[in-house]
């Protein structure tokens, strides 16, 4: 009984002092839109010179939204080589 009583007041106790907002990252790697010219003018992936296609960037956030469920939300950046 006892137990259960301390459980109950330490359990709340502990979500209240480690509440806080956990960021993996501080910035997006690439924003949206700004298209760098080195990217638009490449004709081939040094790497592998067959390459039909390369992923330039590949970021992901997530969120709760007002209703709890989760968000995620994806920017993908491929250049496609090959017509």
């Amino acid at each position: 009984m006892y137990l259960k009583k301390t459980c109950l007041i330490i359990i709340p106790l502990l979500c209240l002092f480690f509440d806080h907002n956990v960021f993996a990252q501080d910035d997006p790697p690439i924003k949206w839109g700004d298209i760098p010219r080195s990217d638009l003018e490449m004709k081939s992936f040094p790497q592998d010179t067959n390459a039909s296609a390369l992923i330039l960037c590949d970021f992901g956030e997530s969120h709760f939204d007002n209703e709890l469920d989760i968000v995620y939300s994806r920017h993908l950046r491929v250049k496609i080589f090959t017509s």
